[in-house]
């Protein structure tokens, strides 16, 4: 799982709607427990999420916000051939709303991230993340650089994704 990922607002609970507004354009609206906890919503106060989207075909921006924590997503994908493709995904996140969970680096972060993929066979495809983060106020301004090489290999329905990843940071923060 990318860095992005793990300090996102990936895993929520709530309900959302998605409205097809023709054209290959669309829209997204929700409302969920806070965007900061992962582990139910514990919140006695009834803290809730709100969050939005908008997109045209493979390219979309969306935002998510709790009372100390707020979201920013743009990601696109384009092909460049029939076997070689690329996605991009540009992430903000800003903790410095309130006193959040603990489990978010610093005040905030941006990311940005590549992927390249391309297609060998029918059963056989490559691809890279290559993920850098700056996370805000956290140890100096930590940066984090991430790149991960993913093989997907198909079976019938099954598909088997190896990969091999390098985590490297502009101070130490890995344990041997």
């Amino acid at each position: 799982m990318s860095h992005m990922f793990t300090y996102s607002a990936r895993n929520f609970n709530g309900i959302t709607a998605a409205f097809d507004l023709g054209n290959d354009w669309g829209l997204g609206l929700g409302l969920m427990n806070p965007v900061n906890v992962i582990e139910g919503n514990q919140n006695a106060s009834g803290a809730y999420s709100i969050a939005a989207g908008f997109w045209k075909g493979k390219s979309g921006i969306s935002f998510a916000s709790s009372k100390e924590t707020s979201y920013i997503d743009f990601n696109t994908a384009f092909d460049v051939s029939e076997s070689f493709s690329v996605a991009l995904n540009a992430h903000i996140a800003d903790y410095s709303g309130g006193d959040a969970e603990g489990y978010q680096p610093g005040e905030g972060f941006t990311s940005i991230s590549a992927y390249p993929q391309i297609k060998s066979s029918e059963t056989m495809s490559w691809g890279m993340r290559l993920e850098y983060m700056m996370f805000d106020s956290y140890a100096n301004d930590l940066t984090v650089f991430s790149p991960t090489l993913t093989a997907n290999y198909t079976v019938g329905a099954l598909t088997i994704k190896p990969e091999l990843r390098l985590d490297a940071a502009s101070e130490d923060i890995y344990t041997d």
